[in-house]
This record gives structure tokens, C-alpha cells and sequence, in this order.
């Protein structure tokens, strides 16, 4: 697996871009599916990738040179079978928050994790916004601690209410419980 953006792992930076202007200040180029972008980047013979979750820009974006190509959960199993069939020289990658992630990536076979670090002028709610613009989120969130626990606490309350309705009352000394 490519790893881009951990502290332990060497990598080239990405250049989160939005306009064509862009194409030409930086090397490494990061960018929704735009066919305008991609014709710039070719002209202009600088390394692109695109992030994307339709079937066709998946198959353009290898054609026309895309390095790695970016999908979410939903897409990766679909795109990296495509890739796989037809021997893409782009890689699938996935946006990741946290190392745990990883094993998430290798159990679906993805070629990439791209870490928020891997985008050089990456703001600092990245994900969050790149997430909002394609309409998902990239990385697999994990509760929270109180989530967790409070969840918990929720369902031991729910249980004891229902033990509460459910218990008969005690029987008194003079009760027989055996007689109709």
C-alpha cells in the first residue's frame, strides 16, 4: 500500500486546487473531477490526481494520466476492481484521519491512504470540507470515548426501567402463591 502523508513515510506533497490558474503553481496536482483541469494539467505536463466516485471519470481519469484516483468507502471496493481488471496505471486511494484506518484500506484491497498532511495547502478542516464538496465523508470515524461509555449508560438505564415494569411485586409472608 502507497502511504502519503504519515510522518514515518517519505512522500511527494499534493496541491489541492480549484481553478485552472493553479495548474500552473504547483507539480503535484489534487482536484475534483474537472475535464478542464485534467486538459490543463496535461498541457501543462504536471502530475494530477482527482478525487471522484462515478464509474466513468474513474475510467477517464486513468486514461487521461491521473496518478491516484480518490473515492470513499461506498466506491473503493467497485473502483479498485476496476483497477484491478484493467491494469490502471492510477492507483485508488482513500482520504484517511488516523493510522488505524489502515487496516480498513488493506481489508478492501485499496492501493492508497492519503493522509491530510499528504496536502501541502490543506486547510485546516481539509477533509471536512473536500467530504462536503463531493458529498462524503473519506476517512472511518472511530466514537468517541464518551459516545461510548454514554451509550452504555443508556442502555443500562433501558434495561433497568424495563426490569422495573416487567418484576412483579414481592410476595408478603401470608401469600400462597400456589393457591388460585
Amino acid at each position: 500500500m502507497i502511504i502519503l502523508g504519515h510522518a514515518l513515510v517519505p512522500y511527494e506533497p499534493l496541491y489541492l486546487i480549484k481553478n485552472g490558474d493553479e495548474v500552473f503553481k504547483y507539480d503535484n496536482l489534487l482536484f475534483k473531477f474537472n475535464d478542464r483541469l485534467i486538459a490543463a494539467a496535461q498541457k501543462a505536463q504536471k502530475k494530477f490526481s482527482v478525487i471522484t466516485n462515478d464509474i466513468n471519470e474513474i475510467l477517464l481519469a486513468n486514461g487521461a494520466g491521473a496518478r491516484f484516483i480518490i473515492v470513499d468507502k461506498k466506491s473503493a471496493a467497485a473502483a479498485q476492481k476496476l483497477a484491478n481488471d484493467y491494469l490502471f496505471d492510477a492507483k485508488i486511494a482513500m482520504f484517511i484521519g488516523s493510522a488505524r484506518a489502515l487496516k480498513n484500506l488493506a481489508e478492501l484491497g485499496i492501493d492508497a491512504a492519503i493522509f491530510k498532511d499528504a496536502i501541502a495547502n490543506a486547510p485546516k478542516s481539509l477533509l471536512a470540507s473536500i467530504g462536503d464538496s463531493v458529498g462524503f465523508k473519506f476517512h472511518f470515524g472511530l466514537p468517541k470515548k464518551d459516545e461510548i461509555f454514554g451509550g452504555a449508560q443508556k442502555l443500562a438505564d433501558k434495561i433497568s426501567a424495563l426490569d422495573k415494569k416487567l418484576s412483579a411485586p414481592a410476595a408478603g409472608k401470608n401469600d400462597d402463591i400456589w393457591k388460585k
